[in-house]
C-alpha cells in the first residue's frame, strides 16, 4: 500500500506541475493579446481625433484639409512625449506610438505594444477612413 501512495503522490505532483505551466503560458498569451487589443483601441482614438483635426480650419488649430505638419500636439491623446523626442512620437501605458508619415490626405502611425517587441500595428489614415494592419516588428512587413 505504501508504494502505490508514493506512486499517487508522485503522479498528483507531475500533473500539478505540467497544469501550472500551462497556465503561466495562457496566462502570458492572453496578456500580450489584451495589450496588442489596447494599442490597436489607442490607434483608432488617434485615428478618429486626427481626422477631425484634418477637417479642423488651420485658424481653430487643425490641418485646414491636410495632414501635412500633423503632430500628436494637436489632438487630445493622453500620453506623454519621451525626452529629448519630438511631438512625433507619444506613449502612454499600453505603448509607443510614432508618427511616420504625415503629408497631404494620408497619414502612418505606427504603434509598438509594451508587452511585445516582436508585433508592430501601423494605422494608415485617411480622411474619410482607416485601417490598422499587425506586422512583424523586425521585419516591418
Amino acid at each position: 500500500m505504501g508504494q502505490q501512495q508514493l506512486l499517487l503522490v508522485i503522479l498528483v505532483t507531475i500533473v500539478v506541475g505540467v497544469a501550472a505551466v500551462v497556465a503561466i503560458n495562457t496566462f502570458s498569451n492572453s496578456s500580450e493579446n489584451a495589450n496588442q487589443d489596447a494599442v490597436r483601441n489607442d490607434l483608432g482614438a488617434i485615428a478618429l481625433s486626427s481626422q477631425a483635426y484634418y477637417m479642423r480650419p488651420s485658424m481653430l488649430g487643425g490641418g485646414d484639409k491636410s495632414f501635412t505638419g500633423f503632430t500628436f500636439e494637436g489632438i487630445a491623446f493622453p500620453g506623454l512625449v519621451p525626452e529629448g523626442a519630438e511631438d512625433l512620437v507619444i506613449s502612454n501605458e499600453n505603448g509607443t506610438y510614432t508618427i511616420t508619415s504625415a503629408a497631404g490626405n494620408e497619414l502612418v502611425i505606427e504603434g509598438n505594444p509594451a508587452q511585445s517587441n516582436d508585433v508592430l500595428l501601423v494605422a494608415t489614415i485617411n480622411p474619410n477612413e482607416y485601417s490598422i494592419e499587425v506586422t512583424d516588428a523586425d521585419s516591418g512587413s
